[in-house]
């Protein structure tokens, strides 16, 4: 396996490759490039698609993109790496990602016309994870606001059978506790 370092930022992207297939993992809210190579600059189309997504990541031809045939959750987070395309380069760029963006993406392009090959030139796995402790505090905020719910609900609970009790109607005896 070829180990590829992608970036020096605070926070370090690795590249494995497998064949034709890589592995990026990256944390939620970084950028990331997806590089992909075309075997030269002679290029009249690059698309990039997710492989649950009907719509383009990213569709360029005859010299610009096309944002109308984009999906939604792409919409000014995707760039190309070199919108000139010197030297076959068509990486994406991929904004701000988040867990969402994770899954298999393709880089298809079409050399000349009248070749309608489809067939990706690199698949790229993507693994987005949250940065560390972001579910440790989601995790300790959402268990913090059940107990805030709970200890609402215990307090009406408590509240109801207190005025009962003062306008002198039999109860069942509930026990609750409280501990916040």
């Amino acid at each position: 396996d070829l180990i590829t370092l992608l970036s020096l930022q605070p926070h370090c992207f690795v590249s494995f490759s497998l064949s034709d297939q890589k592995i990026i993992s990256s944390e939620a809210g970084q950028n990331v490039t997806l590089t992909c190579q075309a075997p030269n600059n002679s290029i009249l189309v690059v698309e990039w698609k997710r492989a649950n997504l009907d719509e383009y990541g990213l569709l360029y031809r005859d010299g610009r993109l096309y944002p109308a045939n984009q999906h939604t959750s792409f919409k000014n987070r995707v760039e190309l790496q070199d919108i000139e395309l010197k030297h076959g380069d068509v990486s994406l760029i991929l904004k701000n990602v988040m867990i969402t963006d994770s899954g298999t993406y393709k880089c298809f392009v079409v050399m000349e016309i009248g070749n309608n090959n489809k067939s990706p030139i690199i698949t790229i796995n993507l693994n987005i994870t949250d940065p560390p402790g972001e579910s440790d505090f989601r995790e300790s905020f959402l268990t913090e606001q059940v107990l805030v719910i709970v200890s609402k609900i215990c307090d009406s609970v408590l509240l109801l059978l207190f005025k009962n009790s003062s306008l002198g109607k039999t109860t069942s005896t509930v026990s609750l506790s409280k501990n916040v």
